[in-house]
């Protein structure tokens, strides 16, 4: 597979629109819900090629801590002009694929990406860090915003640097806190595990009602120091291999 990616900059991240009434109320308390902390780098936009025909096979869209995989002819239709439209959520800039049916929609977010179950509808008890991304389409006023292409080196400390770029905010200018510092360079999106773009989009290819991939992920992921996810990548690219080679055919 050949992978395009697009990392939009924004100068700061806001928290998602729907995060209820009492966390809203603690999040301006501590901070600014809508300026959460300086610079958006991680949401990102895959489009995802066939290795051999440079036919494309879907997007693969970087939200929050987690991602989300579009398969064409399964998902979405292609656009005829390969254009993508894509809306970027109210406050907390993700990229969503632009929808057209109703003036916004709603859509599960979470800040741990483990609580991928609640993520995925699977349960709907909802965590502590989840909340609710607002995308509006175009009946909703949704506006084209004019953007500038810019092909960095790879070397780039905007890619590479693994520090926090960005202010790390204090609570009431007296504790720091991981919740509002800026984030590190663009590569660090993901974990280790899953750096290689292929394997990302298997892992993320996921079906609510797999209840295989779930028990896997239960038994091999126990936190983020203590994970193997070989098992789970093996059920997953059988998974992912099987829906392109049926895209194909159609």
């Amino acid at each position: 597979m050949i992978f395009l990616k697009y990392s939009p900059v924004f100068p700061y991240s806001g928290l998602p629109a729907g995060i209820g009434g009492i966390k809203r109320l603690g999040s301006y308390l501590i901070g600014n819900p809508h300026g959460w902390h300086e610079l958006d780098i991680h949401g990102a936009i895959h489009i995802v090629l066939n290795g051999y025909t440079q036919e494309p096979l879907g997007v693969l869209l970087a939200q929050h801590n987690h991602h989300r995989i579009y398969l064409t002819g399964k998902d979405f239709k292609w656009p005829d002009d390969n254009r993508v439209s894509i809306s970027f959520s109210q406050y907390s800039n993700e990229p969503y694929l632009l929808k057209d049916h109703s003036p916004y929609r709603l859509e599960r977010t979470v800040g741990n990406p483990m609580n991928i179950d609640y993520l995925f509808g699977v349960t709907d008890q909802t965590p502590l860090g989840a909340g609710l991304d607002k995308i509006y389409s175009k009946k909703g006023g949704a506006r084209e915003v004019p953007s500038e292409l810019v092909l960095l080196p790879l070397s780039d400390p905007l890619y590479k640097a693994w520090i926090p770029l960005g202010n790390i905010e204090k609570i009431w200018g007296l504790w720091k806190t991981w919740y509002r510092r800026g984030p590190p360079g663009i590569d660090f999106y993901t974990i280790g595990a899953l750096k290689n773009l292929a394997d990302l989009t298997a892992f993320w290819f996921i079906d609510p009602t797999d209840e295989n991939f779930f028990a896997l992920l239960e038994e091999n992921f126990r936190s983020f120091d203590d994970y193997n996810l070989t098992q789970v990548l093996i059920h997953q690219r059988h998974r992912l291999a099987r829906a392109l080679t049926t895209q194909e055919l159609q």
